[in-house]
């Protein structure tokens, strides 16, 4: 596989990946627009501040909309953490074939 097409399925890769966060998140502000007295518009907001790792404006208020964001937001840090690392062995993997090619 050249080098082109490393980069090709790692950009793919992150893609897919990012795609698949912001539908979890549209998924999750349907989930969370049903958990707390907010409209839609608020709770992807505070999905997406989950996802990021940004901070919200106004915490949850129920104890079980609690629970589940912070387990949403270790599931989207373990998605962000896997897209660095990707990223990271791509740098690693073009620098070792640069220097086997000197």
């Amino acid at each position: 596989m050249g080098p082109n097409q490393a980069r090709v399925r790692l950009v793919y890769r992150i893609v897919v990946l990012l795609a698949f966060l912001l539908l979890i998140n549209f998924i999750v502000a349907g989930m969370l627009m049903h958990m707390e007295p907010i409209n839609y518009t608020d709770a992807f907001f505070f999905a997406m501040s989950a996802t990021t790792l940004a901070g919200f404006n106004a915490g949850p208020i129920n104890d079980v909309t609690k629970w589940f964001i912070s387990f949403y937001q270790l599931f989207a840090s373990s998605i962000w953490t896997y897209i660095v690392m990707l990223v990271c062995l791509s740098v690693m993997d073009r620098q070792m074939l640069l220097d086997a090619t000197d």
